[in-house]
C-alpha cells in the first residue's frame, strides 16, 4: 500500500482489524498514535532535546490526552506502553503524536512551535511524512472492511 514497509502495513492492518467495530468513533489521535508506531512513522524525525526528554511535559500531556479518549483506546495503549519504560524513543513518539494532533485539531502554529519547541518547517515536514501514512492507513482500513463513511476513509 503506497510504498510503505511491510511491518508498517502489518501494524496498520492490526489496528484496522482491532478497531473495525468502532470505525465511526475512532478518534484522530488513535490513528496518529498508530502511525507513529509503524517503522515508517518511527523514521519521521522530530527533535527531542535531552532537557525535553527529562523535564518536558510530554508524558503528562499524553496521559491527559488518553483520559479524553474512549476506554478501548486507553486500555489498549496503556497495555502497550506498560511493556516499555518511557525511554527516549517513546517520549519522542509521544511528542510526534501530540504535535501532529494539535496541528490536525487546528491549534495555531505559533502555539505548537512554542509548546513543543519546534519550528513550522519541522511541523510541516512531520505532517507530510505522516500524511502519506494516513492515506495508506485509510486504504488498509477499507480493505479490512471499514465502512466508507468512517473517519479514516476521509483520509484518502
Amino acid at each position: 500500500a503506497k510504498g510503505i514497509l511491510v511491518e508498517s502495513a502489518i501494524r496498520m492492518a492490526d489496528f484496522a482489524k482491532a478497531n473495525r467495530d468502532r470505525a465511526y468513533t475512532v478518534a484522530p489521535f488513535e490513528a496518529i498514535w498508530c502511525l507513529t508506531r509503524t517503522d515508517d512513522g518511527k523514521d519521521a524525525y522530530v527533535n527531542l532535546s535531552t532537557a525535553e526528554y527529562k523535564e518536558g511535559p510530554y508524558k503528562q500531556l499524553f496521559a491527559d490526552r488518553m483520559k479524553r479518549l474512549p476506554p478501548e483506546f486507553e486500555k489498549q495503549y496503556r497495555e502497550e506502553l506498560g511493556q516499555w519504560a518511557a525511554g527516549y524513543e517513546v517520549v519522542q513518539r509521544m511528542k510526534k503524536a501530540l504535535m501532529l494532533a494539535a496541528w490536525v485539531e487546528g491549534t495555531p502554529t505559533r502555539e505548537i512551535e512554542k509548546g513543543y519547541h519546534t519550528y513550522s518547517g519541522s511541523l510541516s515536514s512531520l505532517g507530510a511524512e505522516l500524511g502519506w501514512l494516513a492515506e495508506a492507513l485509510s486504504g488498509v482500513a477499507a480493505a479490512s472492511g471499514w465502512p466508507a463513511a468512517s473517519s479514516l476513509m476521509a483520509l484518502k
